[in-house]
């Protein structure tokens, strides 16, 4: 069974997409990424913000050393993106 996110709630006038995407489909938005930032502006006279949460469904109890070295590799993307 393919995990559905919750529906995003938004300010009014805020427009959102969601959808749980495979590795594939995230390297497909990074090759998208200028285009839509382009669009964005052209479009709607602002550039996207976007938004990630990560989820691992651990299939044993994960120990604080391999969540630590799993923050480090996020942390090459973002101080913001730590495991909790």
């Amino acid at each position: 069974m393919v995990h559905q996110p919750k529906p995003i709630y938004t300010m009014p006038g805020v427009l959102a997409a969601n959808a749980a995407l495979s590795v594939g489909e995230i390297q497909d938005l990074n090759d998208q990424v200028a285009a839509l930032m382009k669009a964005s502006v052209d479009y709607f006279g602002s550039e996207p913000k976007f938004s990630l949460r990560i989820e691992i469904n651990s299939k044993s109890e994960p120990t604080r050393e391999h969540i630590e070295k799993f923050n480090q590799l996020l942390e090459e993307v973002s101080a913001e993106l730590k495991l909790q």
